[in-house]
């Protein structure tokens, strides 16, 4: 491949826009270490050199004040397991439906925030007065900041009343469009595991015959 080619190559994996918003699904997926060989997809330090995560990049844009500088841009994560369970959703022909996250992460700035991301997606198949939607799912996402505290056994969560959103965007779909986008990201995560995946679990399931080889017998 040439410069050109390499410099046109996207990690899209489905889109859907309206003349005022889009929301595209994007590649950020990344194997596992061969050490934690059977999770399939990387997270937390999987490799001893930094985190490493396994995800998918929802990004929505709002166009509704122009284009340009006066775009919405909106960026969130989910998991491989995420959209698997919106696909089961949408195959089991579920009425009203919702999956609702916040993630609080990354280093806080000077002043002791972190960065946060907010996601709804939803399914509502009829309105308050009954009528039958024609765009049930909605895809919401917000990006702020917030100031992390910590449990005592390791998890983070927002300090409350410190949040702040800086952008937030949405967008309706038919369940057909829903359907578009779910299908072809399960079709594309199951491609990149059978791509990335198999050498990795060859190579772990050596090393771990090796240490139950050399360990005492266990039931484990």
């Amino acid at each position: 491949m040439n410069e050109d080619q390499i410099n046109n190559v996207r990690n899209s994996i489905a889109v859907y826009k309206t003349d005022k918003r889009l929301v595209e699904f994007r590649d950020k997926l990344n194997p596992s270490f061969w050490g934690n060989y059977a999770e399939l997809h990387g997270h937390a330090d999987v490799d001893g050199n930094g985190k490493v995560y396994s995800n998918i990049g929802v990004v929505l844009y709002d166009y509704s004040n122009g284009t340009g500088n006066n775009t919405v841009k909106v960026y969130v994560n989910v998991t491989p397991e995420d959209i698997y369970w919106l696909y089961n959703a949408l195959t089991s022909h579920t009425e009203n439906f919702e999956l609702e996250q916040t993630k609080i992460f990354g280093q806080p700035d000077n002043n002791g925030y972190s960065q946060m991301t907010k996601l709804r997606i939803a399914r509502a198949g009829v309105d308050k007065n009954g009528a039958v939607r024609r765009y049930p799912w909605c895809i919401s996402a917000e990006n702020g900041v917030g100031i992390a505290q910590h449990t005592k056994i390791g998890g983070t969560y927002c300090k409350s009343g410190s949040y702040q959103s800086i952008r937030k965007a949405f967008i309706n779909l038919s369940d057909y469009d829903f359907f578009r986008l779910i299908n072809r990201t399960v079709r594309y995560i199951a491609q990149f595991e059978n791509t990335y995946c198999p050498p990795i679990i060859g190579d772990g399931r050596i090393a771990y015959g090796q240490r139950r080889a050399s360990a005492p017998i266990s039931f484990w």
